[in-house]
Order: C-alpha cells, then sequence, then structure tokens
C-alpha cells in the first residue's frame, strides 16, 4: 500500500514536472515572438492558494501597446491568451475605464507590467 502510494506520488510529480516544462516553452516562445516586435513589461502577481496572473505588454518606441498576453490560473494547464482590452493604449496613460473594468488579478499585473518598466528605465537612465 505505501510503496504504491510512493509509486502514484512519483508518477503524478514526473507528469507535472512535464507539463511544466510544455508550459514554460510556450511561455518562452511567446516572450520571443513579442520581443522581436518591441520591448516587452512582464507583470505578475504571484496566488498562495488563488490563481496567479502573469501579463506580456508588448511596447512600440511610443510606448504605445503592441500586443498584450496573458496568463491567469492554479494549474500548469494555463496558457497565455490575448489580453486585447489594453492594446493600441499608451503604456503609461492606460485608459481608467479599462482598468476599472477588469478583474483585480488582472489590474494588480498590469499595474505591477507598468510598474516593472518604469523601475528598469530608471535603473538604466
Amino acid at each position: 500500500m505505501v510503496l504504491t502510494l510512493v509509486i502514484l506520488i512519483g508518477f503524478s510529480w514526473i507528469v507535472q514536472a512535464i507539463f511544466s516544462y510544455f508550459q514554460m516553452k510556450n511561455f518562452n516562445a511567446e516572450f520571443i515572438r513579442l520581443r522581436r516586435k518591441g520591448k516587452v513589461a512582464i507583470g505578475k502577481i504571484k496566488g498562495k492558494i488563488s490563481a496567479g496572473t502573469i501579463v506580456l505588454i508588448c511596447i512600440d518606441d511610443n510606448l504605445e501597446i503592441v500586443e498584450a498576453k496573458i496568463m491567469t490560473g492554479i494549474t500548469v494547464f494555463a496558457k497565455l491568451r490575448s489580453f486585447k482590452e489594453i492594446e493600441h493604449e499608451n503604456l503609461l496613460h492606460i485608459n481608467e475605464k479599462i482598468i476599472d473594468k477588469m478583474n483585480p488579478r488582472k489590474k494588480k499585473a498590469t499595474k505591477n507590467a507598468v510598474k516593472n518598466y518604469c523601475s528598469f528605465k530608471e535603473v538604466i537612465s
């Protein structure tokens, strides 16, 4: 009985590692694709019990959001999806009406991306 439980836990861990590998592979491919279009700001909110959220925001030289992707979830089955609500906005001046309509996780992750971009610009200036 104990051996069966140990084998089951080990098998589950291996399957989870495989799914995590494919999730990270997908994330990295999307990041590289966005990076070829312009600069990418990344925002994240870690969820301890609730879902975590990661936002990738691709911007041009005028800080206009060219494309945005979002990943929200608890499991390794979460994937990056389009985040069209903020596209064609200025990164530093996203319309407050748009931000108010977002759920709390999206809002925090988006604000974290803006904060990270500003911190990065401050460091290299």
